[in-house]
């Protein structure tokens, strides 16, 4: 398993290289000056310009400026915001907790949903719920996320008031920077059993919305694997010893099936993480995909730089992980890799 580990870190170097020049590159592409965004227009005078763009380092040549970037990164700097003037490292983990409490009931959700959706639809084929639910997972695939949210907003928010608009938790509560995770760190304030609370309320509506994609995604993923893995000859088998039907589905056909879907989850956890930019701006939910499109508004480079490549590192350890995760599942795994040495 070492060996695997150690390859999987080689393959993904070349990524990362060639996400760092991406990155590098396309930022200075497009329109928009952060020298102009930081002294505005009216103090933007042709000296103030140049003496801001020569210490900004924005004065040297593409080159150059990439070949500090590297020998910064090589050296574990991603670099400093221009707006706020701290770390980039300290800004990304700072908005992390929220992605991630985010990320995770959304995950959760996708997961207790998807899953049981696909195994029923596999277990209903060619009756009337296998397309009914079919269709429901596409359209939960192709339904744009920015009027998915908006709609539930005009419902529960608005029409109903069930649910908060915006941000991740009531201002009233005071909450103590503990761990980050507001469902964790509400026990440490005042009025606890209020502010977790507050925190689920608010948590709810974003979570349900950034679910709706990977939840049909799994529940297609885990209909393909089943029907694949119920046509195989030791489920007949398990039929013709007398086994139940739910043992039948979860202990032999499901566990057969787990790797695509596990493989399935490892994108969605991926996909989560980066693709929560629409559901933080249009929740104000401040996480890494609304302080990534504030840091592009503003063309504050190292910020958008840095948190770029440090979002693929977060990407990699998840897919590396879920490759771990395969061992577990599947053991034959094991004695392949053994034969192959």
């Amino acid at each position: 398993m070492l060996k695997f580990l150690l390859k999987r870190l080689l393959q993904t170097l070349p990524t990362l290289l060639a996400l760092m020049i991406l990155s590098f590159l396309m930022i200075r592409i497009l329109p928009g000056d952060p020298v102009l965004s930081l002294l505005g227009e009216r103090g933007a005078t042709p000296e103030a310009y140049l003496e801001m763009q020569k210490a900004l380092g924005l004065d040297q040549s593409f080159v150059s400026q990439f070949l500090n970037y590297s020998s910064q990164l090589f050296r574990g700097d991603f670099g400093t915001s221009i707006f706020t003037k701290a770390p980039v490292v300290k800004e990304f983990f700072t908005q992390l907790p929220a992605t991630v409490e985010l990320s995770f009931l959304a995950l959760l959700l996708a997961i207790s949903f998807g899953i049981p959706l696909g195994l029923f639809s596999a277990y209903k084929k060619n009756t009337f719920w296998d397309p009914l639910l079919s269709g429901v997972s596409l359209l939960g695939y192709s339904m744009p996320i920015f009027w998915w949210a908006l709609i539930l907003i005009l419902f529960f928010s608005v029409q109903l008031g069930w649910t908060p608009v915006s941000g991740r938790i009531h201002f009233i509560y005071e909450i103590p920077q503990v761990t980050g995770f507001y469902l964790i760190d509400s026990w440490w304030s005042a009025n606890p059993f209020a502010a977790f609370w507050s925190s689920v309320q608010h948590l709810i509506l974003p979570a349900f919305v950034l679910g709706t994609i990977p939840l049909a995604s799994i529940a297609r993923f885990t209909r393909s694997a089943m029907l694949e893995s119920l046509g195989q000859d030791y489920i007949r088998t398990a039929h013709s010893k007398g086994l139940g039907v739910i043992s039948v589905l979860f202990k032999h056909a499901l566990r057969n099936a787990s790797i695509p879907i596990v493989t399935a989850i490892g994108l969605m956890t991926g996909a989560l993480l980066t693709g929560a930019v629409l559901t933080e701006s249009i929740f104000s939910w401040p996480g890494l995909g609304r302080w990534l499109v504030q840091a592009l508004l503003a063309r504050d480079y190292p910020v958008i730089q840095g948190g770029i490549l440090l979002i693929a590192i977060l990407i990699v350890a998840v897919n590396i992980f879920v490759d771990l995760l395969y061992y577990k599942i599947n053991p034959t795994l094991k004695s392949i890799e053994s034969e192959a040495h």
